[in-house]
């Protein structure tokens, strides 16, 4: 129940702050807090959008415990819901139509004749509960006080008490590392859980090339079809920090219109790459924009390590190479590193290993080299390329290379994207494609 009473201080509506849990086996499976659907304006922005006593702006909390549980595909059947307050009608209806065997909640609200009768109808022994406040909840004037709105009473951090006990918020426990189709570039997508910083490393982009007067035509965005909509399906509205690993056009040729559609706060840079780049950067505005070389760390939770290079000029073998550890697995990102940077990649960092390794360039035959292979030791390599792209990226010769090391190979050009994901509560993570995201 402490888990709920924290996710309702999450709350974004003005009008009564309501968290729910639900628990299977003795573990928490999911989370919600009453709010308004994602991406569309918050009742704390706004105020309420009342209608008949309601606000049809609001999902409750615990129907936004139950869409995460849909959402993630998680079994409610015979689990239990915890909620701060008695569930509406609606609710109510919902968590028995999903199997919730007993609802616990601490204060009254409304209580629903109706709701009440088809709580008692249950099977189930003593399917409703109330339960007492928690101790040292708030103390004013003498007298316990409720938490509708804990965050405001005087003396008492709601919030810093909870977390004092140990509680973590549920909600969103899941993580991502995304490496987005973009056709021939890359664009990677990490976001830790618990709506925690999000990162983008490249945009993608088009590689252009001379055409004749009748073949010119205004051309699109790319990530108008690939890299935007999958934000927007996650509810992705702020990249916290967009790093560009060299300045090739399929890297970062997005850039602008990223920035264009999604706020972006930091935008990093290889130090020594923005002169070529002066133009482009006097042109961002409200983006705050940081020079990196090898050393630096970017982020704050988690921390994204710049292995290389130490000055850049733009080119393939001065790429920003990033390196993270999520959920116990080790991830290097090489941009279009090729052999020569492998080379002194591996000089810098002799104990450098990996668990999954961008293969650099693209699979082009001038990178990934069986030096930085045995080195690093991945056991996965994800191949960002284009489906039938004019290169022939990637070349047999890096598909032999890595077949060799026994290393599992995902492409781009074939599986479309791929995306590690992992849970902040199990710990449990795996690799899925498109197709399982879409599922």
């Amino acid at each position: 129940m402490a888990q709920a009473v924290l996710l309702s201080l999450r709350s974004t509506c003005t009008r009564l702050e309501v968290g729910a849990t639900i628990v299977r086996d003795k573990r928490i499976i999911a989370g919600g807090y009453n709010g308004s659907v994602s991406g569309d304006v918050h009742c704390i922005d706004e105020g309420c959008y009342v209608v008949d006593g309601h606000c049809l702006r609001t999902i409750h909390a615990e129907m936004n415990a139950l869409l995460q549980c849909a959402k993630l595909g998680i079994a409610t059947d015979q689990a239990e819901v915890y909620v701060t307050h008695f569930p509406c009608l609606a609710c109510t209806k919902a968590l028995l139509q999903a199997g919730i065997k007993k609802i616990h909640y601490l204060k009254d609200y409304r209580n629903d004749p109706y709701a009440i009768e088809l709580i008692n109808q249950s099977p189930a022994e003593k399917a409703i509960w109330q339960g007492k406040a928690l101790p040292n909840m708030a103390i004013v004037n003498g007298d316990t006080e409720d938490f509708d709105n804990a965050r405001n009473l005087n003396g008492f951090d709601a919030k810093k008490y909870y977390q004092s006990l140990g509680f973590t918020q549920v909600l969103q426990a899941k993580g991502m590392v995304a490496f987005v189709d973009v056709g021939q570039g890359d664009s990677i997508f990490i976001k830790p859980p618990f709506k925690q910083e999000t990162f983008l490393i490249d945009t993608g982009g088009r590689l252009t090339f001379r055409q004749k007067k009748w073949q010119s035509r205004q051309q699109k965005h790319l990530s108008d079809y690939n890299l935007l909509p999958f934000l927007k399906s996650l509810g992705c509205t702020k990249i916290d920090h967009l790093l560009i690993t060299h300045n090739d056009a399929d890297h970062m040729g997005e850039l602008m219109n990223v920035i264009d559609n999604v706020k972006v706060k930091n935008l990093y840079l290889a130090k020594g790459s923005q002169v070529e780049l002066k133009t482009l950067i006097q042109s961002i505005k409200g983006t705050k924009i940081h020079l990196v070389k090898k050393g630096d760390t970017v982020g704050n939770k988690l921390k994204v390590q710049i292995l290389s290079p130490e000055k850049s000029t733009g080119e393939n073998d001065d790429s920003l190479v990033t390196y993270f550890t999520i959920n116990h697995q080790r991830f290097l990102l090489t941009g279009d590193l090729e052999t020569t940077g492998e080379e002194a990649l591996i000089r810098n960092y002799p104990q450098l290993k990996t668990d999954f390794l961008k293969v650099g360039h693209h699979g082009s035959n001038t990178s990934t080299g069986k030096e930085l292979l045995e080195k690093v030791r991945p056991k996965y390599a994800i191949i960002s390329a284009g489906k039938k792209n004019r290169y022939g990226h990637p070349t047999q010769e890096t598909l032999t290379k890595l077949n060799k090391q026994k290393i599992r190979v995902f492409r781009t050009d074939q599986q479309g994207m791929i995306y590690y994901h992992w849970s902040a509560i199990t710990k449990w993570g795996e690799i899925k494609l498109l197709i399982d995201f879409l599922e």
